[in-house]
């Protein structure tokens, strides 16, 4: 079986323009797993359709099913937690808290297995994962996804 990334990245944002770029590039990341012989498990293409309209009760469902996935995610041999952070280098809450998860399972499935080997991550803004692409051969279609629409540059508080 291929080993799992777990995919975390910026979703909720000012406008639907923003959360379809946000959408995009956490499934353009999930195509960068998939070059490396990874699975990817990724929940932004469902959040939509499954939860509805974002709402404080329907994020709070929303990361509540994350942080589940997650942790089975976590589980696993082998997975990886795969982040793509804000251009300023900071993550969302939501991210936060699969992140806290995945340390949380992390652990004590290292405890489980007496090793003291780190959990596996990969984080970086969009800018970062540059190189991983281009080593892919996805660095045009990258390009086009540098940019917010409407070239509204993506800050903290926007997503």
């Amino acid at each position: 079986m291929k080993p799992l990334s777990y995919i975390a990245a910026p979703y909720a944002a000012g406008s639907p323009a923003l959360v379809a770029w946000n959408v995009a590039r956490a499934v353009f990341l999930a195509r960068l797993v998939v070059s490396e012989g990874r699975a990817p498990v990724i929940v932004h293409p469902a959040i939509a359709p499954v939860f509805g309209a974002e709402t404080p009760a329907s994020r709070a469902i929303g990361i509540a099913c994350d942080v589940a996935i997650v942790g089975a995610v976590a589980g696993r041999h082998g997975s990886e937690f795969v982040a793509l952070l804000r251009d300023d280098d900071t993550c969302s809450s939501g991210m936060s808290e699969e992140y806290s998860a995945w340390c949380d399972v992390r652990r004590q499935v290292l405890r489980d297995l007496a090793k003291s080997t780190a959990p596996s991550v990969r984080a970086g803004n969009w800018r970062w994962w540059r190189q991983a692409f281009a080593r892919a051969g996805l660095l045009s279609e990258w390009a086009e996804l540098l940019e917010a629409p409407g070239n509204v540059r993506a800050s903290a508080g926007a997503w």
